[in-house]
């Protein structure tokens, strides 16, 4: 039996465009010059970096490109971020009601 003192279960997790946006900072772009060198609207970027939209394969590619950061990694941390959203939602929906 796992004792539930020692399984880690964050309350946090960033999207992947928290990641981002600290690169395009360390590197001074702007959305549009980085949306332009992934090849995506800047209005996509914008809301990847919000975390409201998903990391695709084609997406992940670019990002490696320009990031040097493996595609398997921005993948990843898409899929960790989305089930993190989930598991909170589900957390207050059968959270107990006063």
């Amino acid at each position: 039996m796992t004792n539930p003192l020692n399984r880690f279960d964050p309350d946090y997790f960033s999207p992947p465009g928290n990641l981002i946006r600290r690169y395009m900072k360390t590197y001074n772009w702007t959305t549009e010059e980085f949306a332009r060198m992934c090849d995506i609207a800047p209005s996509d970027l914008k809301s990847l970096i919000a975390g409201d939209l998903r990391v695709t394969e084609e997406l992940a590619i670019a990002l490696e490109r320009n990031l040097e950061i493996e595609k398997q990694i921005w993948i990843n941390m898409d899929k960790e971020f989305v089930a993190f959203k989930c598991k909170k939602s589900l957390r207050s929906t059968l959270a107990p009601r006063n």
